[in-house]
């Protein structure tokens, strides 16, 4: 069995990428600044997403949790990552004091989201619909609904368009695949690494 896991950090890369555009430009006829130690960068990196992440999601004090997911045969390797990913936060909001909603299906997910209750949406995709399939991927996902105002051009004017959607705050993912049988507590204990990685974002105490 092979897990491989990735974390949505578009601010810690924009924050690497600045620091190194920063020293590679220095006035003209000075010698260029020294540069700052790795180490140094990664710690600010990781102390400036933690500090994002805990104000956007801080305040969640009742989540709702929906998945995503084409699959609903029993048995189903989909299904299995569902429920255990339905577990979890369970188990991870009870401990944090946070009230969870369960949505059950795509109306319930729908209204609750747009009457602006927080949800973490497990998407998944599978290769095939039996605990045998070969590959699968799960993206861990914390949005909420957003409605603003945005500035587009018209013609050569530009005018005001009222904008709705989900606004994506965290994300984590996990591909795994298996020659044979996905083991479900392996299973298990991945996805459980995927929720946790949420509610320690939000900086909660488990």
């Amino acid at each position: 069995m092979l897990f491989t896991r990735g974390l949505t950090s578009l601010l810690a890369a924009s924050l690497l990428l600045g620091g190194a555009a920063s020293r590679a430009q220095s006035p003209q006829g000075q010698p260029p600044q020294a540069p700052l130690p790795q180490a140094d960068e990664a710690l600010l990196a990781r102390q400036a997403l933690a500090w994002r992440n805990q104000a956007n999601l801080g305040d969640w004090q009742r989540i709702g949790v929906y998945c995503d997911f084409v699959d609903d045969e029993p048995g189903s390797l989909a299904r299995m990552i569902c429920d255990a990913a339905i577990v979890q936060t369970r188990r991870a909001a009870e401990a944090a004091r946070v009230e969870l909603y369960l949505a059950q299906s795509p109306e319930a997910f729908g209204m609750t989201s747009t009457a602006g209750l927080p949800y973490l949406v497990a998407r998944i995709a599978t290769t095939g619909p039996r605990r045998s399939a070969g590959a699968f991927h799960v993206s861990l996902r914390a949005v909420i609904a957003y409605r603003g105002t945005v500035t587009m051009l018209a013609g050569r004017e530009r005018v005001e368009r009222e904008r709705r959607g989900d606004l994506l705050l965290w994300e984590a993912t996990m591909t795994g695949s298996a020659a044979d049988r996905v083991p479900a507590r392996e299973l298990e204990t991945a996805v459980r690494q995927l929720v946790d990685g949420f509610f320690a974002a939000r900086g909660a105490t488990r």
